[in-house]
């Protein structure tokens, strides 16, 4: 899980987690998110991730691939 506590979003800090993430393992890189989380998957997109898969109209399955 990612979470950045409201009074440290909007910083880079999980742009900068995500960042360290991606350039430290193999790809594909796969996560779940949920769709109501708009922010959170607007981040996933703007760093590469796309959307693969929707499960039970709650959560995405996104995916990174360098």
């Amino acid at each position: 899980d990612l979470y950045v506590f409201p009074e440290f979003q909007n910083r880079g800090i999980g742009s900068a987690v995500i960042q360290k993430c991606c350039g430290s393992v193999q790809t594909p890189i796969m996560l779940y998110v949920f769709i109501r989380n708009t922010r959170a998957v607007e981040l996933y997109k703007r760093m590469g991730f796309e959307v693969t898969e929707t499960i039970k109209d709650s959560r995405f399955i996104m995916r990174y691939e360098k």
